[in-house]
């Protein structure tokens, strides 16, 4: 199971809560599924079980990664993805 405190702590103090929060969720979500994709295959791995491991919703994956794909994508290439998200979240109105 992922420390959530400690995500917690560890993400920058001086962003808001609700961003400390939401990086928080990431950060648990991409925990789980490192774990997840280190001792089982792509294919063998669910969704729901990485949400399960995280501690968290199916709209939380979603809403973060847009799906299974979106997180192995995301740990795969990390920075533009977070880039993608920054913008996206600012109306840049960026798609994929």
């Amino acid at each position: 199971m992922v420390n959530v405190a400690w995500v917690r702590r560890t993400v920058t103090q001086t962003s808001t809560r609700r961003d400390r929060n939401a990086e928080a969720t990431r950060q648990v979500i991409m925990q789980a599924g490192r774990e997840l994709f280190a001792t089982q295959s792509y294919a063998e791995i669910t969704g729901l079980q990485i949400c399960v491991r995280a501690g968290v919703t199916r709209g939380a994956l979603q809403h973060h990664f847009g799906s299974k794909v979106g997180l192995h994508q995301n740990q795969r290439n990390p920075r533009s993805n977070r880039e993608f998200a920054y913008l996206n979240s600012r109306n840049f109105g960026l798609t994929r």
